[in-house]
């Protein structure tokens, strides 16, 4: 498994070292569906794993959204940086 940071076909997306990555997804108590797709939960740790060793994590920030309909949603954003 090629992970989230594989283009279609495989490949990584081009980077060059030292270059940046920002990345939003649902956080680790975040639904477990959204708009009647099944999703998955990152934290922090867990999302820099798919992207494999060659990122480091910068900095990540957790935010709680709440819908208009009254619902909690947690979100995660990491900022990485391509190490090679």
């Amino acid at each position: 498994d090629p992970g989230i940071a594989a283009l279609p076909g495989g490949q990584r997306a081009p980077l060059v070292v030292g270059g940046h990555v920002v990345i939003g997804t649902f956080g680790p108590t975040g639904p477990e569906r959204c708009s009647g797709l099944a999703i998955v939960r990152y934290d922090p740790q867990a999302l820099v794993g798919e992207f494999g060793g060659d990122f480091e994590l910068l900095e990540a920030v957790e935010e709680a959204h709440h819908t208009p309909q009254g619902r909690r949603q947690d979100f995660v954003y990491c900022v990485l940086r391509f190490t090679d």
